[in-house]
């Protein structure tokens, strides 16, 4: 599946950086262009031990660039931290 190769190799450096002490969980929204450029992210939930984390995380993941597709799709992403 191209799309958890993806993240498999992206996603990595952007939870290592937002927080390497951080605890809880986040989910969120992101919205995927056919080109595979994120347009849009939004946090549905978190439970971060950090309040400013998820939102920068949001930020962060708008750098994610996915394979290309037909049309416009929705990925829910569930991150677990755990350090």
């Amino acid at each position: 599946n191209q799309i958890a190769k993806t993240l498999n190799e992206q996603l990595p450096p952007i939870t290592e950086k937002t927080s390497p002490r951080l605890q809880g969980f986040a989910s969120y929204r992101l919205s995927l262009s056919p080109r595979g450029e994120v347009s849009k992210v939004r946090v549905l939930c978190e439970t971060l031990t950090d309040e400013r984390a998820a939102e920068k995380m949001a930020s962060d993941l708008k750098n994610l660039r996915f394979p290309r597709a037909k049309g416009r799709s929705e990925l829910t992403l569930p991150v677990v931290f755990d350090n």
